[in-house]
């Protein structure tokens, strides 16, 4: 197939890491040509991680002072704010034109806030990748956001109750990465035209580096100026790292991720707790840890942290709401523990039993591999693709925008 990849920002392997594994798994049997929204002009190395797998990349710079007065504007009217601020006439018009310029079998869009570039595609077979629920992500976040983003939150869940859904059913078809996700959007939209697709892991990647933990040594990873990692962090330094720090005084908690917000930062030289923020290679911080943590307490999707950590055969401890999406069965592949003691009785279980954590960090690893690696979700991504160009009733070309 010719695919016309659509995405906010080139994929990457810090934050368009579902973007990118998909666009490296289709390169290998189908012909990707990718078309990105910048603002800011990426870098030589930005550029090299995707050319490898797509026989075109193009992008359009917006400076983000445009976006964010787009936004303002937005305020004012029913299109989510997010979608206001992706808005882009050139991008619009490069669309147009690779689409007169060359024939292609699907039109790939990944995010909602990236749909708008679709909605006026006739004639070529469209894919709508949300990820997310939207609507759920921002009904969550309101409700647990501080003042003034507690606003900001609610205005956006309050426009993407509508606009998900509508613009959503307007495509062939849509893929999610949760299972809890797709529920949600099915009782409360009513939308049928809707499969899941998981996140992928890189397993040759993020693979076992033995002989590296470090002794009482934890981490928690993430986009640190994003509300559900400040969140986790917050709930972590507060509410367990005490009652871990009491049994074991000398264990260190590492904050690891981009980024860190003002309230993050603040955590820096709490007892045992140092904010590393972002790492070279996320994959040294991962090996040294004794066991990986996710105390998120909202969230939607699947977790790409916790794919990383399992995949690397870490033994990992999360929430149920860590845990959504996943599937993973508690004392078999991770722990789960929702309440701060038994979080805190977790991590000082793996503490004490350097055997068991091993074993628990192997089985979470062959869990991951098999199900969540990257030939396993493209094998579904593929079944959903080949689904959609089949349909004798969709021409196969391209038209214009």
């Amino acid at each position: 197939m010719r695919i016309l990849f659509v995405t906010p920002e080139l994929p990457n392997g810090l934050h368009r890491i579902r973007a990118l594994n998909l666009v490296r798994g289709l390169s290998q049997r189908h012909e990707i040509d990718l078309v990105s929204l910048a603002h800011r002009t990426p870098s030589p190395e930005a550029v090299e991680v995707v050319r490898p797998y797509c026989r075109r990349i193009d992008w359009v710079l917006q400076p983000r002072w445009r976006s964010l007065a787009q936004s303002a504007l937005g305020l004012f009217r029913s299109a989510p704010l997010e979608a206001a601020y992706e808005r882009s006439p050139v991008l619009a018009r490069l669309l147009r034109e690779r689409l007169a310029e060359r024939s292609y079998d699907l039109l790939y869009i990944k995010r909602l806030r990236m749909a708008q570039y679709g909605l006026a595609v006739d004639g070529l077979p469209r894919v709508l990748d949300l990820t997310d629920s939207m609507t759920r992500f921002y009904e969550q976040s309101w409700r647990r956001a501080p003042w003034p983003a507690k606003v900001l939150f609610w205005e956006e869940w309050r426009k993407h109750r509508g606009y998900e859904a509508r613009v959503a059913q307007r495509f062939e078809r849509c893929v999610i990465a949760s299972q809890a996700d797709l529920d949600y959007l099915q009782c409360n939209s009513g939308l049928r035209n809707i499969e899941v697709v998981p996140n992928a892991v890189d397993t040759e990647f993020f693979r076992p580096q033995p002989d590296t933990e470090e002794p009482a040594t934890f981490v928690l990873s993430g986009l640190m100026d994003k509300l559900v990692n400040i969140d986790a962090a917050l709930y972590l330094c507060g509410e367990i790292w005490p009652r871990v720090r009491v049994r074991v005084p000398g264990a260190r908690l590492r904050l690891v991720g981009p980024n860190p917000s003002p309230a993050v930062r603040a955590l820096d030289g709490q007892p045992g707790v140092e904010v590393v923020g972002y790492a070279a290679d996320l994959r040294d911080e991962l090996a040294r840890a004794t066991a990986v943590l996710v105390p998120l307490r909202m969230g939607t999707g699947t977790k790409n942290k916790i794919l990383q950590s399992l995949a690397m055969a870490r033994p990992v401890v999360t929430t149920s709401a860590g845990n959504e999406g996943l599937g993973a069965i508690s004392g078999q592949h991770l722990l789960v523990a929702d309440s701060a003691e038994s979080f805190a009785a977790a991590i000082l279980r793996l503490h004490a039993d350097p055997a068991w954590r091993t074993a628990l960090g192997a089985a979470g690893q062959d869990w991951v591999v098999d199900r969540y690696g990257i030939p396993a979700i493209l094998e579904q991504l593929e079944c959903v693709l080949q689904d959609v160009i089949g349909r004798p009733d969709r021409a196969v070309s391209g038209a214009a925008m």
